[in-house]
């Protein structure tokens, strides 16, 4: 009997040793996991806060540093793909002034021949409407290259060019309906209505709405719309 008593005692004893065991060494197990899900890329992984005392602790700290960790690595990767915008931003300013440039030495030929040919086709003629068409295009795709270097063009220290934000929204549309159409993607303003005010600084407003349009028209499918939604204070 006491052999038997000792038996059941010893087994007893055994037994809830490693129930015990299996209880602390369970939320390791778990952590072990985890730690192993992270290193592979799985940031944010969290574990269940279970334990007793310092394991407890540590589960919980293991899931503060997992969530910061996903947010560190989401605002790298935010930072990486600014950066890597802002420079395809840059390279396709430094492409656009020297593309302006060379269209304005054939503009200003054009003009000239235009000129010319006013005087070989003065009013009346049947084809002076044709030389107007000719003068009044040239000059008007010469301010286009103008306003293209003028947004390409470093702001002067200082400067403070400042007209109505309507003004602004009008040119920028302008300017990027070839765009527009080439994807036939429909532009249209909605919201308050904006009047002559209020006076902005004109470059940066304009490369401001530029970027947002432009960023809008890469990602609209062909025959989409862009609606650039007005909201006054």
């Amino acid at each position: 009997k006491v052999w038997a008593a000792t038996g059941v005692t010893v087994i007893i004893g055994i037994l809830a040793a490693l129930w015990m065991a299996r209880r602390l060494i369970f939320p390791i197990l778990l952590l072990n996991r985890a730690a192993h899900r992270v290193g592979e890329g799985d940031f944010g992984t969290a574990i269940p806060e279970k334990g007793v005392g310092e394991i407890g602790e540590l589960a919980t700290t293991f899931n503060v540093m997992s969530s910061q960790l996903k947010e560190l690595v989401t605002a790298m990767k935010s930072a990486q793909e600014n950066l890597v915008r802002t420079e395809k931003l840059y390279a396709l300013g430094e492409f656009s002034t020297g593309l302006a440039h060379e269209i304005k030495n054939p503009l200003a030929s054009i003009r000239g021949t235009a000129e010319i040919l006013r005087d070989d086709f003065p009013p009346g003629h049947p084809k002076h409407e044709f030389v107007e068409i000719l003068a009044k295009e040239s000059d008007r795709l010469h301010r286009t290259v103008d306003e293209i270097l003028g947004f390409a063009r470093p702001q002067a220290k200082g400067r403070n060019n400042r007209e109505p934000l309507v003004r602004i929204v009008d040119r920028v549309q302008a300017l990027l309906a070839r765009q527009l159409k080439d994807k036939a993607i429909t532009f249209s303003v909605s919201g308050d209505k904006i009047d002559q005010e209020p006076l902005v600084e004109s470059d940066a407003m304009t490369q401001v709405l530029l970027n947002i349009i432009l960023n809008a028209h890469d990602a609209v499918p062909v025959g989409g719309k862009i609606n650039l939604l007005s909201q006054t204070a």
